[in-house]
């Protein structure tokens, strides 16, 4: 049974508010892939074992943000999580 009301994909919408530079996204690339493409986004770490996983999560954002500090402290402390 579906719910009533509006309903939204959340990996859609993480992708799609990074896009335009409202944030960063931690989202597969089936949501992302578009993005990348275009240039619009870009991977902001990538861990080379994750490719040979279905189910692997790339953080992104707009590469023009890449040099931000809160960017790159946010990359710290998501890599720190991830990878220890």
């Amino acid at each position: 049974m579906r719910p009533r009301g509006l309903s939204s994909d959340r990996g859609y919408l993480s992708v799609q508010a990074a896009s335009p530079g409202l944030g960063v996204a931690l989202e597969s690339l089936v949501f992302a892939n578009r993005e990348l493409q275009a240039g619009t986004l870009q991977v902001l770490f990538h861990d080379p074992g994750a490719a040979q996983q279905e189910e692997a999560y790339y953080l992104v954002y707009p590469s023009v943000y890449a040099d931000l500090p809160k960017v790159r402290a946010f990359k710290a402390w998501v890599t720190a999580l991830c990878f220890g």
